[in-house]
């Protein structure tokens, strides 16, 4: 049911591939908004850029927009990554959970272990990017995925979802109530790009000193992006009548999933408050504040990787990722906050794999004899090995799909 609101245009400035789905998002939301989509996008950017890696929440978004995943990989050359390497360190798994046994948390456990396998073995996500392979999970299973896209590709296939939607085309000067800016910019990202289709299910991470490089595939071509990009203060995207999504995403660069995935989040904040009479002084606030919350998590995620590889001082970091690094250095205490871009789970096996050690372990830990430990551990990793050793590789499982790209395909 479409809502009779003051508020009834919304201007679009920008182009890339945020500010395609931007338009692509907003025009599917206008007919339960009440409003009209308007804006002049400019033509798909020249010159090599780094893949679009969608995430939780930029996932949920599309499947809230009625769009198909294997439409959107097929035309995108999309691939799955269900995990990420650090050179300096170990592996992250993508995981939704971890288990508790008699209320000690599972690193607590592999803790006690004292010659373990990588902790990231205690996982399927493990074994299946040891291997390249790929299905999408049930109910059941512990691990997640992000999707990584060729971004000139994802800004076509958004631009044309934008079309259908109802998006139309208007001057610069078109007068509308509210205006959103989705100009980001990657001036501080460098790319280089070169054919490959190896297609590994996990993403690579390098984090030195003078930056960070991170190594993605997909289905076409390798891509190695860097940036040397600073840490920087939030902003407030939403100022007066205007709504920077460029300001807001400052903090952040669009190297892994947090940076598609905070844009995602907006626009669904954009949706769940949308004002609702004249004043939207309110409205305003709530999505800052929202907003905020969300770009500062994915800011200490990122940030937390330079830090453990000594890549930035932590002094630099802002409190909440300090007070994280604190407890989980001192006795492996994971301190969440909301909006956090990834699962407790999760946050614990990147923080392991970036190279964090805790000092202390779980006095609960005391209740288990001393073979158990090792065990537990060692039953968790066949378990994993067994379940990743009967999936598909993950061009067989896109080929079953009907999801390989077809590149004459694309270009008409």
């Amino acid at each position: 049911m479409s809502r009779s609101l003051p508020q009834k245009s919304i201007r679009l400035e920008g182009s890339g591939p945020a500010a395609a789905l931007c338009a692509a998002a907003l025009s599917q939301m206008r007919g339960r908004l009440g409003i009209d989509i308007r804006g002049m996008l400019k033509p798909a950017n020249i010159g090599e850029q780094p893949p679009v890696i969608l995430g939780p929440q930029s996932l949920k978004l599309l499947s809230a927009m009625g769009l198909s995943e294997r439409d959107l990989i097929k035309a995108c050359a999309g691939t799955f990554a269900v995990g990420a390497k650090f050179t300096h360190a170990g592996f992250c798994p993508f995981i939704d959970s971890a288990p508790v046994m008699n209320g000690v948390a599972l690193h607590q456990i592999y803790s006690k272990v004292k010659t373990p396998a990588p902790y990231s073995a205690c996982f399927t996500a493990a074994h299946m990017a040891n291997a390249d392979k790929f299905v999408h999970p049930s109910g059941d299973d512990d691990y997640r995925y992000s999707i990584v896209l060729d971004a000139s590709l994802f800004e076509h296939y958004m631009q044309r979802a934008a079309a259908h939607y109802g998006y139309k085309p208007a001057a610069d000067d078109a007068p509308a109530d509210i205006t959103l800016r989705a100009e980001l910019s990657t001036d501080t990202i460098k790319t280089e790009k070169s054919p490959d289709a190896t297609m590994p299910v996990s993403l690579v991470y390098d984090a030195r000193k003078d930056g960070i490089t991170a190594t993605a595939f997909t289905q076409s071509h390798k891509y190695i992006s860097g940036t040397n990009k600073s840490v920087v203060d939030a902003k407030d995207m939403w100022t007066g009548d205007i709504i920077d999504a460029g300001a807001g995403l400052t903090p952040l660069h669009p190297l892994d999933h947090s940076y598609m995935d905070a844009i995602a989040f907006s626009l669904q904040s954009l949706f769940d408050i949308w004002p609702a009479g004249d004043d939207i002084s309110l409205a305003r606030a709530e999505f800052n504040r929202r907003t905020g919350s969300f770009i500062a998590r994915a800011a200490d995620y990122q940030s937390a990787l330079l830090i453990l590889a000594g890549a930035q001082d932590e002094d630099r970091a802002q409190d909440s990722l300090k007070t994280k690094l604190t407890q989980f250095l001192s006795r492996g205490r994971l301190v969440s906050f909301d909006d956090e871009p990834v699962s407790d789970a999760e946050w614990i096996a990147y923080l392991i794999a970036a190279g964090a050690k805790q000092a202390r372990t779980d006095p609960l830990t005391a209740q288990f004899s001393d073979d158990t430990p090792a065990d537990i551990i060692k039953d968790r990793k066949e378990h994993a090995q067994n379940q990743a050793a009967e999936m598909m590789k993950q061009s067989e499982y896109l080929a079953a799909s009907e999801a390989l790209f077809k590149p004459q395909r694309a270009a008409s």
